[in-house]
């Protein structure tokens, strides 16, 4: 059985390294060869020149602002192979079975388009769709019916005993993975990242790589989706595993490791023995590390810092979502700003650069908070960036949130339209808000 994995194009303002590396597809694809499947990849999003497209009528409000000046981003695109390319290329391979990665809900019309292009080109193949999103909501996707079928959950385990079977049969598969989550990480082959060139996926111009050593998260965050993919329970690989790991992508050329985990320091023991062999046996390569995922405060200490800038760390990126005490604690946020304050300090003693991550546009965060936080790390020797809230579904108040929205539907939940209003804000104010924010931290790296 052939079956191609596609990491679908995506259209918006702008775009990110770490949403391109296709690290669930690599897992997939390893899993799959394992299991004695033909299995490859088309990453349809790795394409070096955007394209300028016509946003969807959804964002045409957002798209009116940028085209005025007002907003933050300058023109809507297509990043990645235009659907043609996607045809030409599936008909290619003409596989038996075309996976599509649905990761990010508001890229849920690329996903579809990528589907039906698929089903263009070879109108035999099963077309499924896996991932965050179409977890979290399965039906967003077979409605459109450019989609056979939906794989919720995680798929390394589950998938290639589903195919062992044949062509699976239409409609949800494995509801939400669960039975699957038991199984120990260290049964998973490493992704397969030879199957695409090593220098494909770049930061700042190296070679660069996602490692994950754990899944899950423990923490009840409000605004956080993630336990509808990977649940709860923390689950960790072994640290020799993760060794392992990191010494193969090292002697691949790879200069840039990042730690994707939702929690990488949760277990601090586990979390230093890793990053004591990458500053024992690495440090002089030039290697880079970094946790671009975010660091919960309260698993550093002064040592587990030294140990972390010994290992290649040079900047740490910390979030703490707000400087207010109440409404960190309506959001059920684990740190205390008095943690933040001393892993701070003990960063900047380090000679580490901080960048600290709070969330605003929550629709029951008012206005004056968001000032607070923002005027707060002001004082700070650290940068500030803003994550704009947006309603997924997966979070535990999606529904809530839905009457807060000025656009109700899945292609305007992203950070880049601003789509929620608040009892005391519009979007304009939180684009004021970033624009005071840009500019403070234009002249804190001046400084």
């Amino acid at each position: 059985m052939k079956i191609l994995l596609v990491q679908p194009p995506i259209r918006d303002f702008y775009r990110t390294v770490f949403r391109e590396y296709p690290i669930g597809l690599m897992y997939l694809a390893s899993s799959l060869r394992k299991s004695g499947f033909q299995a490859e990849i088309l990453d349809a999003r790795r394409c070096r020149k955007p394209k300028a497209v016509t946003p969807y009528d959804e964002l045409m409000s957002i798209a009116e602002l940028a085209q005025s000046g007002r907003g933050p981003f300058c023109g809507f695109k297509h990043f990645g192979l235009s659907y043609e390319e996607i045809s030409r290329r599936v008909l290619e391979y003409s596989p038996d079975i075309v996976c599509v990665s649905s990761m990010f809900t508001p890229y849920l019309r690329e996903v579809i388009a990528t589907a039906a292009a698929a089903k263009k080109a070879v109108p035999s193949c099963h077309v499924m769709a896996g991932g965050h999103h179409a977890t979290a909501d399965p039906l967003s996707l077979l409605e459109s019916g450019a989609i056979d079928s939906v794989f919720s959950g995680e798929g390394e385990v589950a998938l290639p005993e589903l195919l062992r079977g044949g062509r699976p049969e239409k409609g949800i598969i494995n509801d939400a993975g669960a039975p699957f989550r038991a199984v120990s990480l260290d049964v998973i082959p490493f992704p397969l990242r030879d199957i695409l060139p090593t220098g494909s996926y770049l930061f700042e111009g190296e070679p660069y790589v996602m490692i994950l050593t754990s899944r899950g998260c423990p923490h009840d965050c409000s605004f956080c989706s993630v336990h509808s993919l990977s649940g709860k329970r923390y689950r960790r690989r072994s640290v020799g595993s993760v060794i392992e790991e990191i010494d193969r992508c090292v002697s691949m050329g790879v200069r840039t490791i990042d730690f994707q985990d939702d929690n990488f320091l949760f277990e601090r023991d586990r979390a230093f023995s890793i990053l004591k062999h990458i500053a024992d046996r690495h440090s002089k390569t030039g290697l880079r590390v970094m946790a671009s995922n975010g660091l919960n405060v309260s698993g550093l200490t002064s040592e587990m810092i030294d140990i972390m800038r010994r290992a290649g760390f040079r900047k740490l990126d910390l979030a703490i979502a707000t400087g207010d005490v109440g409404f960190r604690n309506s959001l059920h946020r684990p740190e205390s700003i008095g943690r933040y304050e001393q892993v701070l300090q003990a960063a900047n003693d380090a000679g580490l650069s901080v960048t600290t991550y709070v969330i605003i546009g929550i629709p029951a965060q008012p206005i004056a908070e968001m000032r607070y936080t923002i005027e707060y790390l002001r004082g700070m020797k650290t940068l500030i960036s803003p994550s704009v809230f947006y309603n997924v579904p997966g979070m535990p108040i999606f529904n809530q949130m839905k009457k807060y929205e000025y656009v109700s539907d899945h292609v305007a939940r992203r950070s880049s339209t601003f789509n929620c209003f608040g009892e005391d804000f519009e979007r304009e104010d939180i684009i004021s808000l970033i624009d005071e924010i840009r500019e403070y931290n234009l002249s804190h790296l001046r400084s």
